[in-house]
């Protein structure tokens, strides 16, 4: 972020726990569906499917596409709060006075 006029402290904040939620649901989806797929393939009951998802996909498929995919979110919704901030540091405020109303 633009270390001159960075957002406020509590947008960030908030724009990071959405992104780590969102990462979060997204590795936990990847790693049910890479669970299914995987026992479907492998020909597994449903006992081993049920370990098979908890043991393996989840600790490495949910583990490495939750990390990626929350790195991914963070950086994106940290950006667009960015954008936004800056967008909104150009706008003149008619509350401030000397600042003259846009014609």
């Amino acid at each position: 972020m633009d270390a001159g006029n960075p957002p406020p402290a509590d947008a960030v904040q908030r724009a990071t726990t959405e992104g780590r939620k969102e990462g979060l649901f997204a590795g936990l989806t990847s790693a049910l569906a890479s669970g299914l797929i995987g026992a479907k393939f492998m020909g597994l009951n449903r006992n081993k499917t049920i370990i098979t998802i908890v043991l393996f996909f989840f600790a490495v498929t949910g583990g490495l596409s939750g990390y990626y995919f929350t790195e991914a979110f963070t950086q994106t919704a940290l950006k667009q709060l960015q954008v936004e901030w800056e967008k909104r540091q150009k706008e003149p405020s008619h509350d401030r006075p000397g600042e003259e109303r846009p014609t």
